[in-house]
């Protein structure tokens, strides 16, 4: 299901196998859906020229992978995953994030504090900073968790 791999600047990401190689359809995504051991995907990015899906939050159990298709990589990466907790703030627990290393000085340019609860809106940040870090035309690019967002502000969530 997912194998190391070397991203550009050196650092190792989680590819993953599982899924087919390049952005999905709306209908490959409702398929993942389909099988017994997901319980949620949910598109996070969407090219516009396109349509098709190039992010996704893939919810097993209480376990939010967040994963994204590399078009410089051609590969499928998770970008960050997130267990939920049942505590009384409801912070999530972060299991793993991928970091970016800058190639020249070697300074952390993206990355998460491994002891961080992150909220949803630093969730969003994350993996938006990591679009706009893989991604070539991020302006062709719809951020459906933008909107999310916007909702559950309006909501008061």
């Amino acid at each position: 299901m997912t194998e190391s791999s070397t991203s550009r600047d050196g650092d190792p990401v989680v590819a993953l196998e599982a899924l087919p190689d390049g952005s999905l359809s709306m209908n490959q995504v409702e398929a993942l859906e389909d099988g017994d051991a997901i319980d949620l995907v949910g598109p996070l990015i969407i090219d516009t020229q396109t349509d098709r899906v190039t992010h996704l939050n893939i919810v097993i159990g209480d376990t939010h992978y967040y994963v994204g298709w590399n078009p410089t990589n051609e590969q499928w990466e998770q970008i960050l995953v997130v267990v939920e907790t049942e505590e009384e703030d409801d912070k999530s627990v972060l299991e793993s994030a991928i970091s970016v290393v800058d190639d020249e000085t070697g300074e952390l340019v993206l990355g998460f504090d491994p002891d961080s609860h992150p909220d949803t809106e630093e969730i969003v940040e994350f993996i938006w900073e990591y679009v706009e870090y893989t991604y070539p035309k991020t302006e062709r690019l719809y951020n459906v968790m933008d909107d999310a967002i916007d909702e559950l502000s309006a909501n008061g969530g």
